[in-house]
């Protein structure tokens, strides 16, 4: 744990902070001003326990373009130079493009909203050129360019949908997952045929479009669609009946 503590901090700590380490007696600490200066003290044997460290200054190196120079990606550093510019969707004349792509995967969807949520956070989301999204991927992207997020779109995923029980997932219909939907034979099975032939699936997708994004919480449409041209959502689907991938967007559908 402490050497993993220590690469994290030797990772994130920018030259305007500084780390005080308790040296070999309690009383004593040991400053280092910048992230050289603290692995050469963890090269020279200094012992320390993570709770102990006071970290003085900004101590995330994600938080500015120096920082994100210094965390040595193309994209992050794009991302943060044009927060730092301040410039606005669309209009960024840096010769870059960058997109945002998230996957799906039901309750996977509480991954990609915790990083739309840091997305938003740091005042990255203006530095979007476009997201692209899949299923869940696909809604968590679009709460993010309505800017309704980091705690209202994304709280769908860590508060509503955990406490839905079996309004959204029914573990009583896997065999539809195994194409034997038929074979769940109670009165509530049979009710579920006549209404699906495949029966009902796991996932109540309507529970979750109507009753959630249109009406518990709602996605703001009109703030979606504003953005549009300058920062276009995809959605990346499947056409069962051209057994194809298909992909939407605000002025129709194209095959990829």
């Amino acid at each position: 744990m402490p050497r993993l503590a220590a690469a994290l901090l030797a990772a994130l700590l920018p030259a305007a902070s500084s780390l005080s380490l308790p040296g070999k007696a309690p009383s004593t600490c040991v400053d280092a001003k910048s992230a050289t200066e603290f692995r050469q003290l963890l090269a020279d044997g200094v012992q320390y326990h993570p709770k102990h460290v006071k970290v003085v200054g900004d101590s995330s190196a994600l938080n500015t373009a120096e920082g994100a120079a210094r965390a040595h990606h193309p994209v992050a550093e794009v991302l943060h130079r044009r927060r730092a510019a301040g410039t606005a969707p669309g209009e960024h004349g840096d010769g870059c493009r960058v997109a945002l792509s998230i996957e799906g995967g039901g309750m996977r969807g509480c991954v990609a909203a915790g990083m739309v949520a840091a997305i938003q956070h740091l005042g990255l989301t203006d530095g979007l050129d476009a997201v692209y999204g899949s299923s869940a991927g696909s809604l968590v992207g679009a709460y993010l360019l309505a800017r309704q997020v980091p705690r209202y779109g994304c709280s769908i995923y860590y508060e509503t949908l955990p406490n839905a029980g079996e309004r959204f997932i029914d573990l009583k219909n896997i065999m539809r997952s195994l194409g034997l939907g038929w074979m769940r034979l109670t009165p509530t099975g049979v009710r579920d045929m006549l209404k699906r032939t495949l029966g009902m699936p796991v996932l109540n997708l309507d529970y979750l479009l109507d009753d959630i994004v249109q009406q518990r919480k709602p996605l703001d449409w009109d703030a979606l669609w504003r953005v549009q041209e300058k920062q276009p959502l995809r959605v990346d689907a499947s056409d069962l009946h051209a057994e194809d991938a298909v992909r939407h967007h605000a002025h129709g559908v194209e095959k990829r």
